[in-house]
């Protein structure tokens, strides 16, 4: 059973974590969005919305599925856990690494820059070999916190001395790439160090098991990646990378908005798991009062954003992104709908037991964005994925909140 000081220590980790990621980030985003222009700075995040389905693929349901059974099991299961997973994930990655050859050497229409691609492409192996799940499962996040700390900080110093102009985009590609990858080599460190006992011999049937155990939520994770994540390369596609940098680096915002939340999100779902063993009850009070509390916070961002978008842009991304400033208020309340979805989803609906449902409520959502998408890019190109974005979230949010009010008392 996770104790409050745990969890709590878990907590200023993660802020610890967060707080110096924000830092780099305003240091580093406007530089690079300053530096690099709309449309070099739009080549990388469309390659990157690319690349990220490879990222997708290899963490499979890792992340949730990972730290469920970690706070859930005695340290002895530790080792069949943490070893069955690495060899899965690492399988996948081979499968993964000769797909990605064979899509940019058919589709080198598309995948013009096959550099950028394969420089991008570091960062789904720096995620593989970057145990977050288990550090997160075992709730010693204080070593997530170190090493990334180390590892931002040499991409940054990195940055700044080798990116001087626009030309420089593929070192810019690279320098953010490396950082799960420095990390990833420093967390081994730490479990050949300190938790050597979790290296185990495993059978080719625990790994069937794992994938087995995981898919429902794997499915989930896919679909929710249609309607969050593969949207800007569905507008890179239709458009150019001009446009898909004037809607990235809007959601470059959003994203930086949604990651306050993260620390609290990551390190409560391990707590959730494991206080549902001991009372249902209990749990679901803990989930409301989190829900009231971080709605309340998050909400009066969304009303922030909204209300000071134009200063905002003219701060972070300066006058070449002035076309961006419509967009920033038609997203303003997506840290809010997301929160929302994913309290009533991720930390209620799937601890609880119900993960076909959420599966179900992902994939209609996902088939709803897919049917609106190339509409609104059609009609409004950056904009109409803002508005898709914006009504598929509210489809989610709403849907969970039914079937929590219906299925959990």
């Amino acid at each position: 059973m996770l104790k409050k000081d745990t969890l709590f220590e878990n907590i200023v980790s993660l802020f610890t974590l967060k707080g110096l990621e924000y830092i780099i980030g305003f240091i580093t985003f406007p530089y690079l969005v300053h530096t690099l222009g709309p449309t070099y700075y739009g080549a990388i995040t469309f390659t990157q919305s690319f690349i990220n389905y490879f990222t997708l693929v290899t963490d499979y349901s890792f992340n949730l599925t990972a730290p469920q059974q970690l706070a859930t099991t005695e340290p002895k299961y530790w080792g069949k856990i943490f070893t069955t997973i690495m060899y899965t994930k690492i399988i996948i990655l081979g499968l993964c690494s000769f797909f990605i050859v064979l899509f940019i050497t058919i589709f080198d229409n598309i995948f013009t820059n096959k550099i950028l691609c394969f420089v991008i492409y570091l960062n789904v192996i720096g995620n593989v070999i970057f145990p977050i799940w288990f550090f997160q499962g075992i709730q010693k996040m204080r070593y997530i916190t170190i090493v990334n700390i180390v590892s931002r900080t040499i991409a940054t110093v990195l940055i700044f001395i080798f990116i001087k102009t626009s030309n420089d985009y593929i070192l810019a590609a690279l320098f953010l790439s490396i950082t799960p990858i420095i990390a990833g080599c420093l967390s081994f460190f730490v479990l050949l160090t300190r938790y050597k006992f979790i290296f185990v011999k495993i059978r080719l049937s625990d790994i069937k098991e794992q994938i087995k155990y995981g898919w429902e939520i794997f499915l989930s994770i896919i679909f929710i990646n249609i309607y969050s994540s593969s949207n800007v390369f569905f507008l890179g596609l239709l458009t150019n990378n001009t446009i898909v940098g004037y809607f990235s680096a809007v959601k470059k915002i959003i994203d930086c908005i949604n990651g306050l939340l993260t620390p609290i999100t990551q390190a409560i779902y391990p707590y959730i798991n494991s206080k549902i063993k001991t009372s249902k009850k209990e749990a679901l009070l803990f989930i409301k009062k989190c829900t009231l509390i971080l709605s309340v916070g998050t909400g009066c961002i969304s009303i922030g954003l909204y209300i000071f978008s134009d200063v905002l842009v003219n701060i972070f991304l300066g006058k070449s992104f002035i076309s961006s400033i419509g967009l920033l208020k038609v997203m303003a309340f997506l840290p809010l709908i997301t929160l929302l979805s994913n309290m009533w989803g991720i930390q209620t609906l799937i601890p609880f037991g119900y993960k076909n449902v959420f599966s179900k409520i992902v994939i209609k959502s996902a088939i709803l964005n897919t049917l609106m998408i190339f509409f609104w890019i059609h009609f409004l190109e950056a904009e109409g994925v803002a508005y898709s974005m914006l009504i598929t979230e509210l489809f989610v949010t709403s849907m969970c909140y039914y079937k929590v009010k219906t299925k959990i008392k």
